[in-house]
């Protein structure tokens, strides 16, 4: 983790993402929506989802295929439906359809968001590129 990211970070007013390998080949962590996520009337800020989805994902892309340092250049997020205050999720991260490695410096993830039940509320497209001195 970026100790002061405010996604991943080690302080505790961060949302601590900190995903890990599957058997599959896929990384994944569990995440509750943090209290100071909701607006006035009660509603998940999406640039908070936008953030927890995107490290996921950062944790996917730097651990797999060799370990390198990269940042995301371009992400999209499907909100499917409201996230719940306080509600407990899981961030999965994977190639989806980029290919599973890096291109050069450069390298693509898909993830995904699903509720208690299963069921998918939040889908992400990112691409990465590593610093020059990390290939």
């Amino acid at each position: 983790p970026v100790p002061h990211c405010f996604s991943c970070g080690l302080q505790p007013e961060s949302m601590q993402v900190h995903s890990g390998p599957l058997a599959d080949g896929r990384w994944a962590t569990d995440w509750t929506v943090p209290w100071w996520a909701t607006d006035d009337e009660g509603m998940v800020d999406e640039g908070v989802l936008w953030a927890a989805i995107d490290c996921a994902q950062g944790w996917y892309v730097e651990h797999t295929d060799g370990r390198r340092m990269a940042f995301t250049v371009q992400i999209a997020v499907e909100s499917l439906v409201p996230l719940e205050p306080g509600a407990t999720y899981a961030l999965v991260a994977w190639a989806g359809d980029y290919p599973d490695e890096w291109d050069g410096r450069k390298r693509g993830a898909c993830g995904a968001v699903f509720d208690s039940i299963g069921r998918c509320v939040a889908r992400s497209r990112s691409f990465w590129v590593a610093p020059a001195s990390s290939t």
